[in-house]
């Protein structure tokens, strides 16, 4: 989102600054997201080098003893299980990260509360890597009468779509002549 781009709908330079403003902090919670996943990533990244290390190591020393190779089993599950519980987490930071942005981009004015609202547990990524699940709760919640004020609406002008309309106070008919008798000219009348 550019400046450029919101001064040619008409906004002022103020509500320019207040737009960028709350679009910084959404940006900002965002990286600090994905360096949150990232540090994770990188964790059990360190796990699964180590496992792999060790189970290198104890078939480079194995031979052919029982006690050795039952080791070597063990290493391999704790292999197994490292990468497992790594991709089961990569995939439910994915999941998060997705669901917030998602509420984002459909005007939430709380993401972690209309989460909240959310059931993770039905929410999940398809085998092309789609988020299912999530769309059908997001217009669920967005419309429900008891939930729908968590979310901004725009409200625009059938006469100008994308911009407000804007009513000045005092004589609507704008000419002078309101159709009703000028209480002064009246009484002035009446003494003539």
């Amino acid at each position: 989102m550019k400046r450029d781009e919101l001064k040619t709908k008409g906004l002022t330079d103020e509500q320019i600054d207040f737009v960028m403003d709350e679009n910084g902090k959404d940006i900002n919670d965002f990286r600090g997201q994905l360096t949150t996943a990232t540090q994770e990533r990188d964790n059990l990244q360190t796990q699964v080098d180590e496992v792999t290390k060790n189970l290198a190591d104890a078939q480079k020393n194995g031979g052919n003893s029982k006690e050795l190779q039952a080791q070597l089993d063990k290493l391999q599950d704790d292999l197994k299980t490292a990468q497992d519980n790594g991709q089961e987490a990569l995939t439910q930071t994915k999941l998060g990260y997705e669901t917030e942005l998602a509420l984002t981009k459909a005007g939430a004015k709380n993401v972690k509360a209309a989460k909240a609202l959310l059931d993770m547990d039905n929410i999940k990524f398809d085998k092309d890597g789609k988020i299912e699940g999530l769309n059908e709760q997001l217009e669920a919640i967005k419309t429900a009468e008891d939930t729908s004020f968590m979310f901004a609406t725009a409200e625009v002008s059938p006469e100008q779509p994308g911009k407000p309309s804007i009513v000045h106070p005092g004589n609507p008919a704008g000419d002078g002549d309101s159709g009703e008798v000028d209480p002064f000219a009246a009484i002035v009348a009446s003494y003539q």
